[in-house]
């Protein structure tokens, strides 16, 4: 019984030391291989671009204009200002939607 407890525990250590390959690495004598080292790439300086000192042009009023209505137009989307005509016309779809389900609840 002495003997097995014995080859189990060598077993297991040796199983254990065995696994371990970071283990295997740091007692073997390996030179590191930088060999990529030298290969990296320099980057370019950084230059101005052509027109850095020319101003911006102002805008004229017709394109002011355009960017207040793009803007006007945006926000009656998000708000859902919609037209009368159209809102009716959702109501007389919505409506004639609900006739139709009605119908078709009573049929069954």
């Amino acid at each position: 019984m002495r003997h097995l407890k014995i080859v189990i525990i060598i077993l297991s250590t040796s199983l254990f030391l065995f696994s371990c390959s970071g283990l295997k690495k740091g007692f073997s004598n390996q030179k590191k291989n930088n060999s990529d080292e030298f290969l990296v790439e320099k980057k370019a300086p950084l230059v101005m671009p052509p027109d850095y000192k020319e101003l911006p042009k102002p805008k004229t009023n017709q394109e002011t204009s355009l960017i207040k209505e793009n803007k006007n137009n945006i926000k009656s989307l998000l708000t859902n200002e919609d037209n009368s005509e159209s809102n009716s016309e959702k109501d007389q779809l919505n409506k004639k939607l609900e006739e139709s389900l009605l119908d078709k609840i009573k049929k069954n």
